[in-house]
């Protein structure tokens, strides 16, 4: 929403993507305006029918080294791990060109974000989700099915979940118990 005559973005009054649901598309930024305080973050809906506030949320925290947590009220239960460059260390699953993204972080003065951007036209339907049972999804629509199929999601297994092990053990599924003492 703007002034009919102000084609300017710094003057826009109010804009969809600043205020996102469980859903960020390509573009859209996930972060902090550092100017207006304004913090983009998604909310899951409560139910897969119901729209109205859900129990998750992804939010970009920006002190220290930048990241990603995907919260379930006030308990962290999933991180990104920080930005190490073209993704996060915790999801190197978004390193591979094949996917067809690019993701990005921006720290300015103004704003600290993180969005993705399409690099082909295959790509181009595609969004990242926060679900109302607590994953964070990719999400590519396949034409010729007419469906979304998802081909990335974060805590998909016991470990993906934030310290599952404690603050110093290690977590490995193929152990006959997840949670072990590092060695030493």
């Amino acid at each position: 929403i703007h002034e009919a005559d102000d084609e300017n973005p710094d003057h826009y009054i109010w804009q969809s993507f600043d205020y996102p649901t469980d859903t960020l598309l390509p573009g859209q930024k996930l972060g902090w305006n550092l100017k207006t305080g304004l913090n983009r973050f998604l909310t899951s809906w409560k139910a897969a029918d119901d729209p109205g506030l859900g129990r998750f949320s992804i939010k970009l925290d920006y002190h220290g080294d930048p990241e990603v947590y995907l919260w379930q009220g006030d308990d962290i239960i999933y991180r990104t791990g920080p930005w190490v460059g073209p993704w996060f260390s915790a999801a190197p699953e978004v390193q591979s060109t094949g996917l067809g993204f690019n993701f990005s972080f921006h720290s300015g003065s103004d704003e600290v974000y993180c969005t993705f951007q399409s690099l082909n036209s295959s790509a181009l339907k595609s969004r990242l989700m926060v679900s109302n049972d607590g994953f964070f999804i990719m999400y590519r629509w396949a034409p010729d099915t007419e469906q979304w199929i998802h081909f990335i999601m974060y805590r998909e297994d016991q470990c993906d979940s934030y310290r599952t092990c404690g603050p110093y053990g290690v977590c490995n599924m193929s152990a006959p118990s997840p949670c072990q003492c590092p060695q030493g």
